[in-house]
């Protein structure tokens, strides 16, 4: 992963826990706005109302600002993820296969055929099923 990203997540973290503090003040301020209504207690309930306001125009900051705003960062992020896709790769059909067996160091040889041997053995003990190695075998009749 690009290490820039490692900066545009933890920056998105810092914005989120910021802006989730944010909105429980707002939620906490409206809450006691109403209650202060519910009582005809006025002045504090625009004190309230005040400060739900005040925290609304600073979760507006973090969600606007050109270089540090989430919605900047994940702008980033994706940016980075598209230009660091990695290429289509070729296609797998049994000339890749082949070309890639061939083009195999000894290890990556070894890996292999104890794979293969791993299988085999897996299955050795099985009942052998004539009908569905019968029909295998039917598909490559076209080599005849």
């Amino acid at each position: 992963m690009p290490t820039f990203l490692d900066d545009v997540i933890a920056d998105l973290q810092t914005v989120r826990s910021t802006l989730s503090n944010e909105l429980q003040v707002i939620g906490s301020a409206v809450y006691n706005a109403g209650s202060n209504l519910s009582s005809h207690n006025y002045s504090a309930a625009g004190e309230y109302l005040k400060t739900a306001g005040n925290g609304l125009s600073d979760i507006r900051l973090p969600l606007i600002m050109l270089t540090s705003s989430f919605l900047w960062n994940c702008r980033l992020g994706f940016i980075a993820i598209r230009d660091n896709w990695p290429s289509e790769a070729g296609a797998i059909d049994m000339s890749a296969i082949i070309n890639a067996m061939l083009l195999a160091n000894p290890d990556e040889v070894t890996y292999f055929i104890g794979l293969t041997d791993a299988f085999r053995k897996s299955i050795w003990n099985r009942p052998y099923n004539r009908d569905f190695y019968a029909a295998l075998a039917r598909g490559f009749e076209q080599w005849e």
